[in-house]
C-alpha cells in the first residue's frame, strides 16, 4: 500500500505543477573556465538609474574575468548601441585590444544586431546568461554592487556630482587587495602596485590650478573617512539599543551560557532542549578585548 501511494504522487500530474520542491538546487554549480591571458575573457554590464550628472545617468562597467581589473565609463542619457560600441573601442580596445570572449547578460544592447555584428566582426565569442540566471555574470554583478557602494559614501550628500568621483572609485577598486586573486587587480595587471598620491598641504604648489586639484582630492578623502565614521557611529547606535554595556574584571567570577553546538566538554547535557542555560561558574584570566575574555575552562579531559 505505501509503495502504491509513494508512486500515485510521484506520477500526479497536478501534484507535480503545484508543490513546491523543498529540495536542494537540481543542479550544481557550473563555474566559468579561467582565463589564461589578461584582458582576453571580460564580463560587462551596465548600472542605470542614476541621478543624472552632468548629463551621464548610466555607467559601462567592464571587468577583466582573470586580472578582476575594472573600467568604469559614464554614459550620456538614451545611449544606443553605437554609442557603447564607441565607448568600448575608446576605452577597452585601445589599452588591452579585442577579447576573445565576452559575458553579460541579455540587456536589449547587448543583444542588438549591431553590437553583435561588431563584436564578431572582431573574432569575439559572446556568452549571454540565462533568464532568471544571473549568477551566470555574479562577477559583474558583485562588481556593480562594490561601485554602488563606493559612489553612496562618496556623493550620497550631493548625487548630481559621483561622475567627479568615478577616476578615484576606479583608482580605489583596482588598487585594493582582493582575496580570490590574493593580490590588487592592479598588480596582478602591471606586476606591481602605482604610487598613490600622498596628503597635501594646501599652497604647497605655486600653480594655483593644481592646487586647487590637489586640495579638491584631499577634501574627497576627508569628506569620505567622515561618511564613513558617520556609517558607522550610526549602524553602532541602533545595534547598541538591544545591548546592555556590561563588562567583567579579572578573578572575577562569572555564569556563562554556550551554544547547543559548542563546549560539549564543559557541561553534558542530555538533552539540549531542557538542559540548563548557563553553566560555570569559571574565573577571569585575562581581558582580551572590552567584551572577551579568557576562562579558566576545563581541559578537554
Amino acid at each position: 500500500m505505501q509503495q502504491s501511494v509513494k508512486k500515485y504522487v510521484a506520477t500526479c500530474i497536478q501534484c507535480q505543477q503545484t508543490k513546491n520542491i523543498t529540495t536542494k538546487s537540481q543542479s550544481l554549480l557550473q563555474p566559468l573556465s579561467i582565463p589564461t591571458t589578461p584582458w582576453t575573457e571580460i564580463s560587462m554590464d551596465f548600472i542605470v538609474g542614476l541621478p543624472s550628472s552632468n548629463g551621464f545617468p548610466a555607467i559601462f562597467v567592464v571587468v577583466d574575468r582573470l586580472t578582476k581589473t575594472t573600467h568604469f565609463m559614464p554614459l550620456k542619457t538614451r545611449f544606443t548601441a553605437k554609442i557603447v560600441a564607441n565607448v568600448f573601442l575608446d576605452y577597452i580596445v585601445k589599452l588591452h585590444g579585442f577579447p576573445q570572449g565576452i559575458v553579460s547578460n541579455r540587456d536589449p544592447i547587448f543583444l542588438s544586431s549591431f553590437l553583435c555584428q561588431l563584436m564578431r566582426s572582431g573574432g569575439i565569442d559572446l556568452h549571454y546568461s540565462m533568464t532568471y540566471h544571473p549568477q551566470c555574470d555574479g562577477q559583474t554583478e558583485v562588481v556593480n554592487c562594490c561601485l554602488e557602494q563606493y559612489l553612496r559614501v562618496f556623493a550620497s550628500d550631493h548625487p548630481h556630482q559621483w561622475h567627479t568621483y568615478l577616476p578615484w572609485v576606479e583608482l580605489n577598486y583596482n588598487t585594493t587587495y582582493h582575496t580570490a586573486i590574493g593580490m590588487t587587480p592592479h598588480q596582478a595587471l602591471y606586476g606591481s602596485n602605482p604610487r598613490l598620491l600622498p596628503s597635501y598641504t594646501p599652497r604647497k604648489t605655486s600653480v594655483d590650478n593644481v592646487d586647487s586639484m590637489l586640495i579638491n582630492r584631499q577634501e574627497i578623502q576627508n569628506e569620505l573617512e567622515a561618511n564613513l565614521t558617520r556609517a558607522q557611529t550610526r549602524m553602532k547606535k541602533y545595534a547598541d539599543c538591544n545591548q546592555l554595556d556590561k563588562n567583567f574584571e579579572v578573578d572575577q567570577w562569572v555564569w556563562v551560557k554556550f551554544h547547543a553546538y559548542r563546549q560539549q566538554f564543559s557541561a553534558r547535557r542530555l538533552n539540549f532542549k531542557l538542559s540548563k542555560r548557563y553553566f560555570g561558574a569559571f574565573r577571569i584570566l585575562e581581558c582580551i578585548g572590552k567584551v572577551a575574555y579568557r576562562l579558566n575552562l576545563p581541559s578537554n579531559s
